[in-house]
């Protein structure tokens, strides 16, 4: 291909090579910022400064690697790092407790930041910010409601399959399921086809009453119901 040979190239080139430039100076500065802590480590005259100085760095300074904190600082990595600088308070309040948040570590403090930048919820009820207490308070309510549904749940269906069967086809369980049923069928009855009459819907089996599966009924026109009541058997 023929290079343009226009003033505009040459600027376009001038420019390629000045980002070129400019992309060389950041990486070396990068390396730069993540050995600064470990100068900082020989000025520094005791252990207790060396933490201070690590804690600053890991909260303040969210550019430096937490590998260079960590090892040029303190001679650790990140877990037992973040382990010994331990959690920082920030004015931002629980949405439950009201108390200001504490934040485990940079990524909880990213996880923070995003939720404010969207403005959107990270909770349900409507919360946004949860301390560590109210979100664990939180689940255990939650999983304790959710035991009670399952108890409810439960006993209802105990209620269903032991009460006469005449009640049974009463309830509204029954009846929801029923309609169901039928409109997976199409309206039509499963043995001659037939659509636009009374229908009714049979069960195969008893076992699961309350909670049927598909294949425990079977929905009959009134025809085919009397015949099988009559046969003993389905006629197709």
């Amino acid at each position: 291909m023929e290079r343009p040979s226009v003033p505009a190239m040459d600027e376009l080139d001038a420019v390629l090579r000045d980002i070129e430039e400019m992309e060389e100076a950041i990486r070396v500065l990068k390396e730069r910022v993540s050995q600064i802590p470990g100068e900082m480590s020989e000025q520094l005259g005791s252990d207790e400064a060396r933490i201070a100085a690590a804690r600053y760095l890991y909260w303040m300074t969210p550019d430096v690697p937490t590998q260079a904190i960590g090892y040029g600082l303190c001679g650790l990595g990140r877990n037992k790092l973040v382990e010994l600088i331990g959690a920082a308070q920030v004015n931002i309040p629980c949405n439950r407790c009201k108390r200001p948040l504490l934040v485990r570590n940079r990524t909880h403090m990213l996880e923070i930041t995003n939720a404010i930048k969207r403005g959107g919820r990270r909770f349900g009820r409507g919360y946004t910010f949860l301390c560590d207490a109210c979100q664990k308070a939180m689940i255990e309510e939650r999983y304790a409601w959710h035991q009670q549904i399952q108890q409810a749940q439960s006993e209802r269906l105990r209620q269903l399959k032991t009460m006469p069967y005449a009640e049974y086809l009463a309830s509204e369980e029954w009846k929801a399921r029923r309609k169901r049923h039928l409109r997976s069928v199409g309206y039509r009855c499963q043995v001659c086809n037939t659509q636009g009459v009374v229908l009714d819907v049979h069960h195969r089996t008893y076992q699961r009453r309350g909670e049927e599966h598909y294949t425990d009924l079977l929905a009959l026109c009134r025809t085919c119901h009397d015949l099988f009541h009559r046969e003993g058997r389905l006629v197709k």
